[in-house]
């Protein structure tokens, strides 16, 4: 599955890889949350704190009663 692969390359610290297994996920599931939420935590490893934003805002529009969003 696709999100296992995002989420094994973010653990491995291949951030690039895990931000391109990430956008593919997120194209084929817009309403994943969880996709959303590693996505985030991804531009955050990479520095990008600005572009991580939207992510976790993306998270809790779709399911505002997600805690971990």
């Amino acid at each position: 599955m696709e999100w296992q692969k995002a989420d094994a390359l973010n653990r491995e610290l291949q951030l690039s890889d895990a931000l391109g297994a990430s956008n593919q996920l997120l194209s084929i599931n817009p309403q994943y949350v969880m996709g959303w939420i590693n996505y985030g935590y991804i531009l955050y490893t990479l520095g990008r704190c600005q572009e991580e934003i939207p992510s976790y805002d993306r998270a809790i529009a779709i399911d505002p009663d997600n805690a971990t969003a």
